[in-house]
């Protein structure tokens, strides 16, 4: 492993971008002069461009999976020289080929490329500056959809809770299209604190991760963000968390469906198939547990309720209701399924 002390070296000395993802989000904080947020390239257009058109691409424990197109040419420059850093060799150079294949654990590796790296002139360019731009646009777009209105769209509900993430919270997201878009909306600041599904996309993971979160930092406010459908699989350790004392505050998003599968399935086929779900209370089921709950239907009643919520001392869950629209995951899965339909005549 390598701690952020070890990475922000690097960054500073060299000036490169860099990127974050998963659990490794907040090591180089979103506000540092080279960080350029969010690393899904399926989400993101900063590190999907940056990939595109870098000629030289740093890998730091990260794998050529399925959020960087297995490595191949549409996510990854083909030109580019790439350098992976892995502790598992058999990662190196899979899926594509590699100009430099190191294997060790990143903390060591880290210091010995910053030691190399301090030997040489480093300067900064416009190139990051351009990534800058591409990402504050992004969010300038996110924002426009961040109205109050009925139902509101998952922007709004981010945008309305992102206040309460700071330095004394944790946040765990579960799987899914409400939760993916707070990956995109959300800043992180802080390493340890962000906590998301992995490349598994394990839905319904968040609950148990959360009240693991309050055990290992009782003295830490910790969020949950979580979709209805993956509330349904693991909703009812909100007993569990009653019974052991675990005052976590799970904000959701309720749009009354699987909503990547019925915004896929709509947007390829026009059809949707077993993806609609009642728009159910949860709130009521959590109170019914002896936990506090809240529901909101308009964007200005999110913070106050999230105010109750920490001011009550119990498991709560807030249950916003949403409208149905894609996520910038959805609209990218829809284009790549639509490009590859049979054209009829």
């Amino acid at each position: 492993t390598a701690t952020a002390e070890q990475l922000q070296r690097l960054v500073d000395l060299t000036c490169i971008p860099v990127f974050t993802e998963l659990q490794a989000r907040g090591m180089v904080p979103d506000d540092h002069p080279s960080c350029v947020g969010h690393a899904d390239t399926r989400l993101c257009a900063a590190p999907r461009e940056a990939l595109r058109r870098g000629d030289a691409i740093l890998l730091l424990g990260k794998k050529l999976d399925f959020t960087v197109g297995f490595g191949g040419p549409d996510a990854l420059n083909p030109d580019a020289d790439v350098i992976h850093v892995d502790p598992d060799a058999s990662q190196i150079g899979k899926n594509r080929g590699v100009a430099v294949g190191i294997a060790g654990p990143i903390g060591p590796v880290l210091d010995q490329l910053t030691e190399a790296c301090g030997e040489l002139r480093w300067e900064g360019s416009g190139w990051l500056d351009e990534r800058k731009s591409i990402r504050a646009a992004e969010l300038v777009e996110l924002n426009a959809l961040a109205v109050d209105e009925t139902p509101m769209h998952a922007a709004a509900i981010h945008a309305a809770f992102a206040p309460f993430i700071d330095g004394s919270s944790r946040v765990v997201m579960d799987a899914g299209d409400f939760t993916l878009l707070g990956g995109q909306y959300h800043t992180a600041s802080i390493p340890h604190h962000w906590f998301t599904q992995s490349t598994l996309g394990a839905i319904g993971w968040g609950i148990p991760a959360a009240l693991g979160a309050k055990v290992a930092s009782p003295d830490e406010r910790i969020f949950l963000l979580v979709g209805d459908g993956s509330f349904g699989f693991n909703g009812m350790e909100f007993d569990t968390a009653v019974r052991m004392d675990l005052p976590i505050v799970a904000v959701m998003g309720n749009d009354a469906c699987w909503g990547i599968d019925w915004q896929i399935q709509k947007g390829v086929y026009d059809r949707v198939v077993a993806s609609d779900l009642l728009p159910t209370r949860y709130d009521r089921v959590v109170e019914a547990l002896g936990g506090h709950g809240e529901h909101v239907t308009k964007q200005s009643e999110i913070g106050p309720a999230v105010e109750r919520a920490l001011a009550s001392g119990k498991p709560s869950l807030i249950n916003v209701e949403m409208k149905r629209a894609p996520s910038p995951l959805a609209l990218f899965h829809i284009g790549n399924k639509r490009a590859r339909l049979p054209k009829l005549d």
